[in-house]
């Protein structure tokens, strides 16, 4: 068995222009494109109360950095996580949209196509609420 030689195909098949298979969407890249935004903003959602709530009857509302409470740095980590995450969940769904798109399918009605196209659009629409959910309590949070 020489190696070389199906390297050697592989990488005339590149040159050709001949499509080398992809790897189909993965059940976890589905699911996380279809349900991570979701989770970040109810991350977000719960931590950014619980941030603001328990931070301003403490000693961390006094704490500034650059003119910006504790509190208030406190929920742009927790926003800039979740954005990160809710972000990813986006990006995940292209991907597997892609991947999909790249396949010869006999059906065009399958679940891997709903999932994909609900979770590209639920992603954009929970990164949006993240940040304007973050904007007014921003603002509210100069002074606790």
């Amino acid at each position: 068995m020489n190696d070389s030689s199906g390297s050697s195909e592989r990488a005339d098949s590149a040159a050709v222009g001949v499509a080398t298979p992809t790897a189909p969407a993965s059940r976890f890249r589905l699911w996380f494109g279809l349900f991570g935004g979701a989770v970040a903003w109810t991350i977000h959602f719960l931590a950014a109360y619980a941030i603001a709530e328990f931070g301003c009857v403490s000693s961390f509302r006094d704490a500034r950095f650059l003119g910006i409470t504790g509190v208030a740095w406190g929920i742009l980590a927790i926003t800039a996580l979740t954005l990160v995450l809710a972000v990813g969940a986006l990006l995940i769904a292209r991907r597997s949209e892609r991947l999909l798109l790249a396949e010869t399918r006999e059906k065009e009605d399958e679940p891997e196509d709903f999932m994909v196209r609900v979770g590209l659009i639920t992603s954009v629409v929970f990164v949006a609420i993240i940040v304007a959910q973050t904007l007014p309590v921003l603002y509210y949070l100069r002074s606790c």
